[in-house]
């Protein structure tokens, strides 16, 4: 049971879009043009919920989100 705990704790937190709008310092129209822009991550769908993985959007915020990409 401590093994499950112990994963739970280190799972990602799920950010709400007002989160990310918060986080980012931008409207919901300047996410929506980073995501097609491909310098933000699309979020996780959760039925209607829209959320993102706050590491992702912590790689956003240090510049890293990306760099990998061609």
């Amino acid at each position: 049971m401590s093994n499950f705990h112990s994963q739970s704790v280190a799972a990602d937190h799920l950010l709400r879009t007002d989160e990310v709008l918060s986080a980012l310092a931008i409207c919901r129209a300047s996410l929506y043009r980073a995501i097609k822009a491909g310098s933000v991550p699309a979020p996780l769908k959760i039925g209607a919920a829209s959320r993102w993985r706050a590491s992702d959007i912590a790689r956003v915020m240090a510049g890293s989100y990306g760099e990998e990409q061609i």
